[in-house]
């Protein structure tokens, strides 16, 4: 956000023109050249590096009624969500390298005849910055690796359970949030139409480095055709926002 910062105005009262020009104006133009010398000496003053401790984070994870007004704690369901796994494309997992201090949770809605809110959330806490740069490092490489459009036949996984054939489309983002460097996936995940009225997944794949820690999340919610995806982006956006500002 940026910052407005006044200027301090310097008014003169002077008997004669000369004693203005060269008393009160001299004097502000000394003023402005310290405060330009100041703002330009703080500004290449880089900020230290962060460190945060795996009880700091604890502490900092959002309230459920944070995420959404009605998300409860689920027992985690998601691949690899209690072993260093962070969420990936078409409902992979991304493995973390190293051995992390790792907090993952599972937030989720459920309704008859579609789904509200769903929030995964792994947090890794690293010894160190570069050793959680590292683990940014293969998260971006698999993250650009996930092919821009790709068709998945429907198949049986057991006596009781099959996957539904889907189209997933795939695009990477990179930016800054709250002074974390930030990648993001989002994902169109597709059924045919006959299979449900609510036939359109918005999958957004969020993950953030600072310091020496890791946050990877993964915000979707199920819709009909007609609803348009940027909505459920902005709300990932907002939650992961919010988080970030919270651990720091």
């Amino acid at each position: 956000m940026s910052r407005w910062r006044s200027r301090p105005v310097v008014l003169c009262l002077a008997f004669a023109a000369t004693v203005a020009a060269t008393g009160c104006g001299g004097g502000a133009k000394k003023q402005e050249r310290q405060a330009d010398r100041q703002a330009t000496t703080a500004a290449s003053t880089p900020s230290p590096t962060p460190t945060f401790g795996v009880d700091h984070v604890r502490t900092s994870l959002l309230p459920p009624k944070d995420v959404a007004s009605d998300v409860k704690p689920q027992a985690p369901t998601f691949p690899g969500l209690t072993e260093a796994g962070a969420p990936g494309c078409s409902a992979s997992t991304v493995s973390l390298p190293g051995r992390p201090k790792t907090i993952g949770r599972q937030l989720e809605t459920s309704k008859r005849g579609f789904t509200g809110t769903h929030y995964i959330q792994l947090i890794a806490v690293y010894p160190d910055s570069p050793a959680a740069n590292a683990a940014m490092v293969k998260v971006r490489t698999k993250v650009k690796a996930c092919p821009a459009k790709k068709h998945f036949p429907g198949k049986r996984l057991g006596n009781r359970r099959f996957s539904i054939e889907h189209t997933d489309t795939w695009t990477v983002t990179e930016d800054a949030i709250a002074s974390w460097t930030h990648i993001r996936g989002f994902e169109k995940h597709v059924e045919p139409p006959r299979t449900s009225r609510f036939n359109v997944f918005y999958d957004v794949y969020d993950y953030a480095v600072r310091g020496n820690v890791v946050v990877a999340t993964l915000y979707w919610e199920r819709v009909k055709p007609t609803t348009a995806g940027q909505k459920i982006a902005e709300e990932a956006t907002a939650v992961l926002t919010k988080q970030l500002q919270k651990i720091g």
